[in-house]
């Protein structure tokens, strides 16, 4: 019987970004985050599909898992502070700090870094994705039925081909656990019962 084969043909994650599969931040119904390539010239829109809730432009409706870093001098003995943390939903724009050396207070403004491409939320909103399911004890995520079809591939294949000397595809990124030929068929699974999930 012939082997099943992967050919990457080098498509990174950031080429499947045209339609996210998302869930809704007011109601919790599905709803689909778009934005036409190239990705970083256009502005992404999302549209609720159950109560027509709509967020439009980049990091100002921002809403996901950022990362938060606020520093000053105080204003006493001015020693440097510096203070880092993430944080997910509504981010504060200061930070009451106080300082190591003479205790004397005082605010700071938080300089945000959202955390694109790290999980299971879009990468324009930080929305949650619709397309996720617990698998092999970590988090199988996708954005499109794309994304989908892609890892089935992957996952399904008996022989892997990588294109030498690359390694910002999508499929010479993802992680380990999701490559094992030992969890193959949990992940093909998983990955069927993502496919259901998506509106038609």
């Amino acid at each position: 019987m012939e082997p099943i084969r992967f050919r990457d043909q080098g498509e990174g994650l950031w080429e499947l970004c045209d339609r996210v599969h998302v869930v809704c931040p007011r109601c919790s119904q599905p709803g689909v985050v778009r934005c036409e390539a190239p990705y970083w010239k256009n502005e992404p829109r999302f549209a609720c599909g159950g109560c027509a809730h709509t967020l439009s432009g980049r990091d100002d409706s921002w809403v996901g898992p950022a990362w938060g870093v606020a520093s000053r001098r105080c204003g006493i003995c001015g020693r440097r502070m510096r203070e880092e943390f993430a944080q997910t939903g509504l981010a504060p724009r200061t930070v009451d700090m106080r300082c190591a050396g003479c205790g004397d207070r005082g605010t700071a403004e938080v300089s945000w870094n959202p955390l694109r491409f790290d999980g299971p939320f879009d990468p324009y909103f930080g929305l949650n994705l619709l397309l996720q399911t617990p698998a092999c004890r970590q988090v199988l995520w996708a954005y499109n039925r794309r994304h989908l079809t892609l890892l089935r591939e992957l996952v399904a294949a008996d022989l892997r081909e990588r294109i030498p000397g690359r390694n910002t595809s999508l499929a010479s990124r993802l992680p380990a656990w999701i490559k094992r030929g030992v969890n193959r068929d949990p992940i093909l699974a998983a990955i069927g019962k993502l496919e259901s999930r998506i509106p038609a």
